[in-house]
């Protein structure tokens, strides 16, 4: 029985892990696959129906990662926002996030190139998004 558990504990692991890869990589792909805008920034934005999680963040922090961009990753039903910027992409992400907020009500904070926060009307999620240069 121990042995089925320790198995079964690995398997999990090596699930995330994997999950995370993938994830790592689907981020990458779609910073190669998107265009810049006019400003001269990529920008992807990704919605959850429900919370932003590790997965998002993920493809999130590896998107921006790639230089010149700028992700949004945002969780609808939670008001639950993410904000990764590039070094180079002149957003600070932490500021912008907070500034929001304080607009719109919610806690949250975090660094230059990466913030995380929520808002109490989940709809605020679009004037982010606006704010941020997505269309």
């Amino acid at each position: 029985m121990q042995s089925l558990r320790e198995r079964l504990r690995e398997a999990e692991k090596q699930g995330t892990k994997l999950a995370s890869e993938l994830a790592r990589r689907e981020g990458l792909e779609l910073y190669q696959a998107t265009l810049p805008s006019p400003d001269g920034l990529r920008r992807m934005q990704f919605r959850s129906p429900t919370t932003v999680d590790d997965l998002i963040r993920t493809k999130a922090v590896t998107f921006a990662g790639g230089g010149h961009a700028l992700a949004l990753a945002v969780g609808a039903e939670t008001g639950a926002a993410l904000i990764a910027a590039s070094t180079d992409s002149g957003i600070d992400a932490g500021r912008v996030l907070k500034e929001f907020l304080a607009r719109v009500g919610g806690r949250g904070g975090g660094s230059a190139t990466l913030a995380q926060g929520s808002f109490s009307n989940p709809s605020s999620a679009v004037q982010l998004a606006v704010d941020l240069g997505f269309s």
